[in-house]
């Protein structure tokens, strides 16, 4: 799904519109790549996004989204994947830099910017 001016989903409408469809659905999570510049903010690193400037906080990956029917339980995250925040962090150099960020998407407490937790990334998109 590509989003309208590249802003982010409301991720608690969305979860609603798909109960909507039926009771038997529930949505488990959103995968997104997103772009941006890689800022580290109140020591806490955080994806500006390109447009609308929005920021999601990163954090490391806590689990997949990608679903496997047969075993009924989420694909297990690969050494990489799991290591995927902390090499990104090893690359901040304390400048912003262009990056591209793949992992799930989640609404966060009280306000605070989204989070995303990095499965994935890619600099200089």
């Amino acid at each position: 799904m590509r989003t309208q001016e590249g802003r982010l989903p409301d991720l608690k409408v969305m979860a609603q519109r798909v109960r909507e469809v039926s009771s038997q659905f529930s949505l488990r999570g959103v995968e997104a790549t997103v772009n941006g510049q890689l800022v580290k903010e109140q020591g806490q690193l955080q994806l500006r996004l390109s447009a609308g400037g929005e920021a999601l906080r990163l954090i490391p990956l806590r689990r997949k989204v990608q679903w496997n029917p047969q075993t009924k339980q989420a694909y297990p995250a690969t050494r990489q994947e799991l290591t995927a925040y902390r090499s990104l962090a090893a690359h901040w150099q304390g400048k912003p830099f262009r990056v591209q960020v793949t992992g799930p998407l989640e609404v966060s407490e009280t306000g605070a910017p989204l989070r995303l937790e990095v499965r994935a990334f890619r600099p200089n998109p």
